[in-house]
């Protein structure tokens, strides 16, 4: 399926309580849109409206010079807005994608998957709505990225690939043949992922570590040679459906 189209109009970007820490991930994203905005005509570019946020110190300043609207329902009141970023991104914060998404009752089809013009994401791969795929990334073929996954720079996704929903792949990570990253996982930049491995939900991968054997729920896995240390709670409801999302894609 190659590259899912990107549409555009106004949009306002979603964040979740952001602090000085996570200003770079607006930078990065503000850069991301400068870069596609380059190859766009100027009646399709992309407008951003505004930031919502629940860091109710932020609302009324701006950000890159964008303003900071109101909390994350304050979408209600935003009627010019046509579709969303979903920009909930840090190590801490991606594990709330799926309840947030679920309690603002967003349409999932209004929020925009942007990839950087210079990723390569071959023919016979997709890539689901509301991900974000940053500068020179690699997808192989026959590889399904669910929605609202972050996946940041440099980095490689092998072949025969599963990646779930909402997960968060930093910069230079490569995965090979066949590995499965289950919903809500975080891997840590210059990790890499063995043949065959899978993740399980809730997994996080500390950085520079070698996965070379199955993880469970909510395990967090560091070091080379990997190894797992403890176990966070992860909802059921995760688990479940991402097996349901492993059924729909049994050819991987």
């Amino acid at each position: 399926m190659g590259k899912t189209p990107i549409l555009r109009k106004s949009i306002s970007l979603v964040t979740k309580n952001l602090n000085h820490f996570h200003f770079p991930l607006i930078y990065e994203l503000s850069e991301l849109l400068n870069d596609i905005n380059d190859t766009l005509k100027e009646k399709d570019k992309i407008n951003i409206i505004g930031l919502l946020d629940d860091n109710e110190s932020l609302i009324g300043t701006s950000i890159q010079d964008v303003p900071v609207l109101g909390r994350l329902d304050y979408y209600k009141e935003i009627l010019d807005c046509e579709f969303y970023i979903f920009g909930i991104g840090s190590h801490k914060t991606h594990i709330l994608k799926r309840e947030i998404i679920s309690k603002l009752g967003i349409d999932k089809k209004k929020f925009l998957t942007l990839i950087h013009p210079s990723v390569k994401i071959f023919s016979t791969s997709k890539v689901g709505e509301g991900s974000i795929i940053h500068f020179g990334s690699i997808v192989f073929n026959n590889t399904t990225i669910g929605p609202f996954t972050i996946i940041m720079a440099l980095t490689v996704i092998g072949a025969n690939n599963l990646v779930g929903e909402g997960c968060l792949i930093t910069s230079s990570v490569s995965t090979t043949n066949g590995v499965k990253i289950g919903n809500y996982s975080f891997i840590g930049t210059k990790s890499a992922i063995s043949e065959n491995i899978e993740m399980s939900p809730g997994s996080k991968i500390s950085m520079c570590s070698q996965v070379r054997k199955n993880t469970n729920p909510g395990e967090f896995v560091f070091s080379n040679p990997s190894r797992g240390i403890k176990l966070s709670a992860v909802n059921p409801t995760i688990i479940n459906e991402w097996s349901d999302f492993k059924s729909s894609n049994h050819n991987q």
